[in-house]
């Protein structure tokens, strides 16, 4: 009895001090003692042996868990196979999502689903070309600057009250993000709020006034953030977090919404356009004209509406006590800042000029070549031209121009003696190949294949058979339900991942419930961006939370109202203006008609 009592069973050796450490020990008979012993063990065991590689032990497990799957034999239940594994691995980043982009090339040729050559042409299709072009053309702006000067003249007009900056700093953010990268706009704009606050509520505004206040440094950006989290008992530090943090809640908010405005505003759209193309063929009624006509009154109210309730969320809509105390030098102060930050970029330079021009003429030429209600430019062409030939045009036309003319009539006035330099091109492959997001591209690319791959197996088909129970709800219902469903998910998993696993399985639904795919998969789309209420939903959730120093409840409670009013409103614009250019209800036969149907 001794000997049993005084048992141990030795199974794994502390990796610290490399002493062996008992899983259980029974010292005695008492089952509290022995549950307690394994507890203690078992968390140590996980503490020191699991956690740390948690990361390897799902990039391993997850295909061997999920074996009885391919062994099912079908093509269906082998394409499922890797879409699972794939789902996995973007939703807990057990590796980078650029690299688990690229395992439909593995995959599919060895599961014998596709070849080679059909997977690789996913990567680097027409809607990739179109979305790798955009991007260039927000790195052009941003390239000359012209961004900052539109941003800072728009501050300029709307006055210093809290209330109508947060207005000037969203229209400026959600216009910037329709073209640039959300995550670009935010980054941008970011540090303006930072200087616009701290010229607000620093301590010794009043007493410095003489003072050249109008340059920051990173480190007095840093100490005022310091001091403005620390001092509770101060009520301007307090008055100060509460405006910065708003603002900048604000910045990230119209950025996500603003990012659904236009067709190339964000990943999840291009990942719609590509999966459209590729399940009914290039003759559908998507278009960049019809998507702006649709998502534009959604952003513009959702906007508004944002800005009312972030504004309650401030102050109550009672703003201007935020800086009654010296008002009228800080608001002269912050003026001073914004005019003299403005006069630092000088006189409008020629590549700004180029680039504002050329900009309205790529949205032009976009809106119009296939604008549905008349005949676009793209029909005077034999070929049919797709959405990235135009900004391919500009983008070329940008690498020839000089950003600083010197020859003919350009040369300056006193210089016609001298020997003309050459300038570089408005835009330089060395800064495009610095900045251009080439992970976004493979991802992107991995959502097409995946879309090909469910077609040429069947899995589609057979997801929608599953899902074909929802057919006796209504159509708005259904849109509610999956939109709600698709902006919740995408809180944990990147936006284009969630569009790549979402999409495919809402088309054919779609086409089983006989519900135009376009009516269901345009806000599942755009409620992909649709990120408020966790910091690492987005990165330009992560910027702003970083920035302000924010305590994970200021976003979750300002993001849970603004997502679930986005989502609504979206809806509501869909149920009303979209049936009128995507008609709800279609007939069977035109959607299997030469799997090309005109949606």
């Amino acid at each position: 009895m001794s000997n049993i009592s005084r048992m141990r069973f030795y199974l794994f050796r502390d990796s610290r001090t490399c002493e062996k450490r008992p899983l259980l020990q029974l010292s005695s008979f008492s089952s509290l003692a022995v549950v307690m012993e394994i507890g203690r063990n078992l968390r140590r065991l996980c503490w020191f042996h699991i956690l740390p590689y948690w990361r390897t032990f799902v990039v391993f497990l997850t295909p061997i868990l999920l074996l009885p799957v391919p062994l099912i034999g079908t093509q269906e239940a082998l394409t499922g196979y890797v879409v699972v594994i794939m789902a996995v691995y973007w939703m807990t980043e057990a590796l980078p999502l650029p690299i688990t982009s690229l395992l439909p090339i593995i995959a599919f040729p060895l599961l014998g689903i596709m070849n080679t050559g059909q997977v690789c042409m996913n990567y680097f299709s027409e809607t990739v070309v179109m979305f790798i072009g955009g991007l260039m053309v927000g790195l052009a702006v941003e390239y000359s600057n012209l961004h900052k000067r539109i941003a800072l003249r728009v501050l300029m007009l709307v006055g210093t009250d809290p209330k109508w900056l947060m207005m000037g700093f969203m229209s400026v953010t959600m216009l910037l993000s329709m073209f640039v990268s959300n995550t670009g706009a935010c980054a941008m704009i970011c540090p303006i709020v930072e200087a616009l606050v701290q010229e607000l509520f620093h301590k010794n505004s009043q007493e410095n006034e003489g003072e050249d206040k109008t340059q920051l440094t990173a480190e007095e950006n840093q100490v005022v953030r310091e001091e403005f989290a620390d001092d509770d008992d101060d009520g301007r530090s307090r008055r100060a977090r509460r405006v910065r943090v708003t603002l900048l809640l604000s910045i990230a908010y119209s950025a996500n919404i603003g990012g659904t405005g236009t067709l190339i505003g964000s990943t999840p759209q291009l990942a719609l356009k590509g999966i459209v193309e590729e399940l009914y063929g290039e003759d559908n009624d998507l278009s960049f004209s019809s998507w702006m006509l649709v998502l534009m009154p959604a952003v513009l109210i959702s906007t508004a509406l944002t800005w009312v309730w972030l504004q309650f969320l401030l102050s109550g809509f009672k703003c201007q006590k935020q800086i009654e105390n010296g008002v009228k030098s800080q608001s002269a102060r912050v003026k001073n800042l914004i005019r003299t930050k403005y006069q630092e970029l000088g006189p409008t330079s020629f590549n700004e000029k180029t680039i504002l021009f050329l900009f309205p003429v790529l949205v032009m030429l976009w809106m119009f070549r296939d604008p549905k209600f008349i005949a676009g430019w793209g029909s005077l062409f034999s070929k049919k031209i797709g959405d990235s030939v135009p900004v391919l045009l500009i983008i070329l036309i940008l690498f020839i121009l000089p950003i600083k003319p010197d020859f003919w009539c350009f040369r300056s006035a006193g210089s016609e003696n001298e020997r003309p330099k050459a300038s570089p091109a408005m835009l330089t492959w060395e800064f495009m190949h610095e900045k251009l997001p080439w992970g976004l591209v493979l991802l992107l690319g991995s959502g097409f294949a995946l879309s090909d791959a469910s077609k040429i197996s069947g899995l589609s088909k057979w997801l929608g058979h599953q899902l074909a129970a929802l057919q006796v709800l209504p159509p708005f219902s259904i849109l509610i339900i999956c939109c709600m469903l698709t902006t919740w998910m995408t809180e944990i998993v990147s936006n284009t991942a969630t569009a790549n696993i979402v999409l495919p399985i809402l088309a054919q639904m779609a086409d089983t419930i006989h519900v135009n795919p376009l009516y269901l998969m345009i806000p599942a789309a755009a409620t992909c961006c649709y990120t408020f209420v966790l910091p690492v939903g987005t990165p330009a959730n992560a910027i702003v939370y970083n920035s302000a120093r924010m305590k994970p409840l200021d976003m979750v409670k300002a993001g849970i109202v603004t997502k679930m009013m986005s989502v609504l409103i979206l809806c509501v614009v869909m149920e009303t203006i979209g049936r009128g250019i995507f008609p709800v209800n279609i007939i069977e036969s035109s959607l299997n008609a030469n799997n090309s149907t005109s949606l």
